[in-house]
């Protein structure tokens, strides 16, 4: 799989297939819309990884407002990543998961981050015990598997062509939830 090159210069880009060529707007130029495959959003997500992945792995606290409940998760965000013989990179996904005290994980979505919330400031003091759990001080782990984890969902497993070999990389976490 060989992407298009990151252009130096974007006349315009968009996030949504209506705002390529909007109908109310027939004299504005096509853009490009930017999605997690296009080649401006890969290459960004590699610089921000490759620049803040320090910060990704410290995590940060953040609320989901829609659930009620009193049980705090880890979200993680693995990347599963598929190599030919030469390292050529034939697929790169991404998926996010949670995972619970007692250690259970489950798919959470493509972007559940996105509805979620920092934590006010004043309720960081309810957390400290939370905080201190050895569920989530654990290193959770950040080494690379040659193999899928557990609870990495089929459906994104994709089929591996000759001389390719999976690179799971193990989850960062990226917030708790609460």
């Amino acid at each position: 799989m060989r992407l298009a090159p990151v252009l130096k210069r974007y006349e315009r880009v968009c996030f949504t297939k209506e705002a390529v060529r909007p109908l109310d707007k027939p004299n504005i130029a096509f853009a490009q819309m930017i999605h997690p495959g296009h080649p401006l959003m890969l290459a960004v997500s590699d610089l921000v990884l490759e620049q803040h992945s320090n910060l990704m792995r410290q995590g940060a606290i953040l609320v989901d407002p829609a659930d009620d409940g009193t049980d705090a998760s880890l979200l993680f965000l693995i990347t599963h990543e598929i190599k030919s013989g030469d390292s050529t990179v034939l697929s790169k996904r991404l998926q996010f998961i949670h995972v619970t005290p007692d250690g259970k994980a489950s798919f959470a979505g493509w972007a559940p981050h996105l509805d979620y919330e920092p934590l006010a400031a004043g309720d960081r003091d309810l957390l400290v015990g939370l905080l201190q759990s050895d569920w989530i001080r654990a290193n959770q782990g950040n080494e690379p598997s040659p193999s899928p984890p557990p609870h990495s969902s089929p459906s994104i497993t994709p089929k591996l062509p000759r001389a390719a070999s999976p690179m799971w990389t193990r989850p960062s976490p990226l917030s708790t939830r609460g």
